[in-house]
């Protein structure tokens, strides 16, 4: 088993024993922990690099990938909430867009609402830097520091959220990424995650029952998986901490064998 570790951010990267590629029909060989150039090796020169404007672009590759922005809210109000797009391209020859909605039910019933719609007609501005379709909007602005995201995709959950960065974003290392083969020049896959580890929120989120008013500390993650999603990751793990002060995060995933 491999491991490697990055404690001052929080980022995990290690070897599973299960191969789910084999169950559904995609197995391949076991290439071993060789085969994985973890972000953590790039924190010996570089332990952390800020986030740009350029890192935050879409980059909707035209091979098997998935990319989402998830915004992550912990409202002043005790309201737990993550809103979040996905877009994927299956083999080069299909695109999809997806947008997610979940409200916590932080009572331990386990009534949580949740909210996902596929979307129509989506497209990226000239700059790929925000994302519409069909009557939703995600909009960063011109400083960069700030997202905007309406969402009348699901009337039972309608969106306006305001996302202000309040601290620097990071990517680990140079860039951020994970590398996946044999050959650490020519990779085969990848897996990247940027970060705005403490935001402000505005805005609200109307489903029928309620209005939740959402002002209060968020954290903006932004996720590309290079690569067929299953042999990126077999498990995912993530921790976020908010107080009025300090803000701290932690992600692992566990990566499959092949």
């Amino acid at each position: 088993m491999f491991r490697s570790t990055l404690f001052c951010c929080g980022y995990t990267d290690r070897f599973h024993a299960g191969s789910l590629s084999a169950v559904v029909g995609t197995e391949e060989p076991i290439y071993g922990p060789e085969a994985l150039q973890s972000v953590a090796q790039q924190t010996e020169t570089t332990p952390f690099s800020e986030v740009n404007k350029d890192i935050l672009r879409w980059r909707a590759y035209s091979y098997t990938n998935v990319e989402t922005q998830t915004f992550y809210i912990m409202a002043d109000n005790g309201t737990v909430v993550f809103v979040q797009v996905i877009y994927s391209n299956i083999v080069g020859i299909h695109t999809t867009a997806q947008f997610n909605v979940k409200i916590f039910d932080l009572s331990g019933k386990g009534d949580n609402k949740w909210f996902s719609d596929p979307l129509s007609n989506f497209m990226f501005d000239e700059n790929m830097l925000s994302f519409g379709a069909d009557n939703l909007s995600l909009t960063l602005n011109e400083e960069g520091d700030s997202y905007t995201i309406k969402s009348t995709v699901n009337s039972s959950a309608q969106v306006d959220i305001k996302f202000s960065r309040t601290a620097p974003g990071f990517v680990i290392g140079k860039d951020g990424t994970s590398y996946f083969g044999t050959d650490s020049q020519n990779p085969w896959g990848s897996m990247r995650h940027a970060f705005w580890p403490r935001c402000a929120v505005e805005g609200s989120i109307a489903t029928k029952d309620q209005t939740y008013d959402l002002g209060g500390r968020g954290v903006f993650i932004m996720a590309l998986q290079g690569m067929k999603p299953h042999h990126a990751a077999a498990r995912w793990n993530f921790i976020n901490f908010q107080t009025p002060t300090y803000s701290a995060i932690m992600m692992e995933y566990t990566t499959p064998p092949s």
